[in-house]
């Protein structure tokens, strides 16, 4: 008995020293005609969940780089809420960003975070309620 409250402590142990997720949060005052971008590595399966409120309409997208190129998996114009999670397809630098294409100054209160990849395992799985990350409210 003692050995396998061992085991399963062992086993807590490991799980809690996995990678943890990339979580990042802002309130960013855009100029007009200005951007606020955020960038960070995700590996391939990896997600990016984002959510954000903003004061005025912006334009934002996910975006990433390759070589000269730029690549938009996807675009939102003129939105002041939005919130999705995109699933790497290959490992890189993806970067989140807003445009101000207003004549005024825009507020920007956003999350995300970098969920690593969830790999299965040979030894027994503890059972654990996904964790939901809750949307960026306005705080202003």
């Amino acid at each position: 008995m003692i050995r396998l409250l061992v085991v399963a402590v062992s086993i807590m142990l490991v799980a809690s020293c996995a990678v943890a997720p990339v979580r990042e949060s802002g309130l960013n005052q855009i100029k007009p005609g200005g951007i606020h971008e955020e960038c960070a590595s995700a590996k391939k399966g990896e997600k990016i969940i984002y959510s954000f409120y903003a004061s005025l309409p912006v334009d934002f997208n996910v975006h990433y780089h390759a070589g000269e190129k730029i690549y938009y998996p996807f675009e939102r114009k003129g939105v002041t809420l939005d919130n999705g999670t995109y699933v790497a397809d290959h490992e890189n630098v993806y970067c989140l960003m807003w445009t101000n294409n207003n004549k005024e100054q825009a507020t920007v209160n956003y999350k995300y975070e970098i969920q690593p990849v969830v790999r299965m395992s040979t030894t027994p799985a503890i059972n654990r309620p996904e964790q939901q990350m809750a949307p960026a409210r306005p705080g202003y």
